[in-house]
């Protein structure tokens, strides 16, 4: 039973996490279009690392838990 409600709890975290990343790249996907715009070429680059990176953690994130 122990071990059940561990997996549980480490289920949920995962999601959190996961909703967290999805807030975050919602965030800088605004940004990028704010960016673009403005015709702001440095503020356009930041949003677009950003994204990677996070699209990337999502992938790595979601492969390791098994989420979709």
């Amino acid at each position: 039973m122990k071990e059940m409600v561990k997996i549980i709890r480490k289920i949920d975290v995962a999601k959190k996490y996961e909703s967290e990343l999805v807030a975050e790249q919602d965030y800088w996907l605004a940004s990028l279009s704010h960016a673009m715009g403005q015709n702001n070429a440095e503020d356009k680059q930041e949003a677009l690392a950003k994204l990677h990176s996070i699209t990337r953690e999502l992938e790595i994130h979601r492969h390791r838990y098994n989420l979709k």
